[in-house]
């Protein structure tokens, strides 16, 4: 009788478990700066759980971020989310991103950029993400910028989703 009581307890706190909406809304920017080359890579990872309901309310398109859209259809339904809620900053100039390369893992979503400085030595990096910042008021933006493999790290949270850095002087 006592094991079957504390097996339905188990039981009842593992399906518990599963009904509960996760409480962590997150997205990961990562600044590799290659100092030598002057350039910038940047990688945006965000969860597909956060983006695609986002996504959705935003294009009024109902879409499924994994499997069910086109590829072409699903990729630009997504950047023309994300790329207006996502800028850079180089010495206080609004830089361009350009094209994105997407791709996808098991549950995230992976942007990456390239920018190359042709003259200009940033001293100033400022990045702005605020994806899921209009349906997430508990959306959290981590970024590690990495210079000569030392890293520093950044937390933004909603509404304000800016992160700035300073490159060494090299």
């Amino acid at each position: 009788m006592k094991t079957r009581i504390i097996f339905i307890v188990l039981l009842a706190i593992l399906l518990l478990s599963f009904t509960i909406i996760h409480p962590y809304h997150v997205s990961v920017t990562t600044l590799n700066y290659n100092g030598k080359e002057n350039k910038l890579t940047i990688e945006l990872k965000a969860f597909y759980h956060d983006l695609e309901p986002t996504v959705i309310k935003f294009t009024g398109v109902d879409y499924d971020i994994k499997n069910h859209t086109p590829i072409n259809t699903r990729d630009s339904l997504t950047l023309a989310y994300v790329l207006p809620r996502y800028n850079l900053k180089i010495n206080d100039k609004k830089i361009e991103l350009g094209d994105a390369k997407i791709r996808f893992a098991d549950e995230y979503i992976y942007f990456s950029f390239n920018v190359l400085f042709n003259e200009i030595k940033p001293t100033k990096i400022e990045i702005e993400n605020t994806i899921c910042f209009d349906s997430e008021k508990t959306q959290l933006q981590l970024f590690h910028f990495i210079e000569n493999g030392h890293k520093t790290t950044r937390k933004a949270s909603n509404p304000n989703g800016t992160a700035i850095f300073f490159p060494a002087m090299k």
